[in-house]
């Protein structure tokens, strides 16, 4: 979803009056640090110059609404057709795309949202002039929509079908990160070895992201399907947390730390150009990989 649309949605979802900083607060949520520095005004005046959404500034702070919710009838354009990379809400559509069980609901822009475009897709089929749509999320079984006039109305329906089973399956969907800056608690548990995490973050085959955080010679692997993939950074940073034990204490820098029978710790001894505190980080967490479960708790 690009960043107009993620806004319009934005504003579709929230029906009144709303300020820029609001609009700014909401975009960095989803974001990573680069994406939390981007300027939203540009998008907003386009949208604007489009005719999605209203500005107001008699509050001496600019305000924006959705066109949807203005008085004078400036009605977003009709949405002539539809793929898997259009978030648009129902909310903010022409009355001619809904199914027949009455109003679409935002159940496509909910999918993209909760699952990412990379884990929804959508089928189409004609049956006598008017169209039926499958929605399949990730790799769960795809869910048919009803017969509808156009192809963009199936796909909603189908959207619906999709959305219900998930939400009566709360477990199916990605999650978001826990409480509490995990990311910044590891990286100021190792600093001072001289280590930085390092993550690798891709897109879950059911939706969402995964991410793996490799620190010294250390790998933990996030096995949750995380929203963002903020969220899934966060989630590798607490596994590797809990995997090292670092949580209120930090490896002992001293040369009496490290083995030096142990490859894994003796190639940071200065031949490699480490320190004596990399070295020792080290060790602590290839003495920790050898530990049998029953004996971790005394590292």
């Amino acid at each position: 979803m690009d960043v107009q649309s993620e806004i319009f949605w934005f504003l579709c979802e929230k029906g009144g009056w709303v300020e820029t900083v609001e609009i700014r607060d909401f975009y960095a949520r989803g974001h990573d640090a680069a994406g939390r520095k981007r300027d939203v005004n540009p998008h907003l005046y386009a949208l604007e110059k489009q005719g999605k959404i209203s500005r107001d500034t008699s509050s001496g702070k600019p305000r924006w609404r959705s066109a949807q919710n203005d008085t004078t009838g400036n009605a977003a354009p009709q949405q002539q057709e539809s793929n898997a990379s259009d978030a648009r809400p129902s909310s903010c559509q022409s009355p001619d795309l809904a199914s027949a069980k009455g109003e679409v609901k935002n159940a496509k822009g909910q999918l993209l949202t909760l699952f990412g475009q990379h884990a929804v897709s959508f089928a189409n089929s004609e049956e006598n002039g008017r169209f039926r749509a499958t929605a399949q999320v990730g790799q769960q079984e795809p869910r048919a929509g009803e017969l509808c006039s156009t192809k963009a109305a199936a796909q909603q329906s189908a959207a619906e079908a999709a959305l219900r089973h998930v939400l009566q399956h709360p477990k199916l969907i990605p999650q978001e990160s826990p409480s509490g800056d995990w990311k910044g608690r590891l990286q100021q548990t190792v600093q001072s070895s001289g280590t930085l995490p390092c993550y690798k973050t891709i897109p879950s085959n059911n939706g969402g992201f995964v991410s793996t955080v490799i620190v010294g010679a250390q790998e933990s692997v996030s096995l949750i399907s995380a929203r963002r993939k903020i969220d899934a950074e966060q989630f590798a940073a607490q596994v590797a947390l809990e995997q090292l034990q670092l949580i209120g204490k930090t490896p002992a820098a001293d040369r009496s730390s490290v083995d030096p029978s142990c490859s894994c710790c003796n190639h940071g001894i200065n031949p490699g150009g480490r320190s004596r505190s990399t070295a020792a980080f080290n060790f602590y967490m290839c003495r920790y990989s050898r530990q049998g479960p029953a004996n971790r708790g005394s590292a």
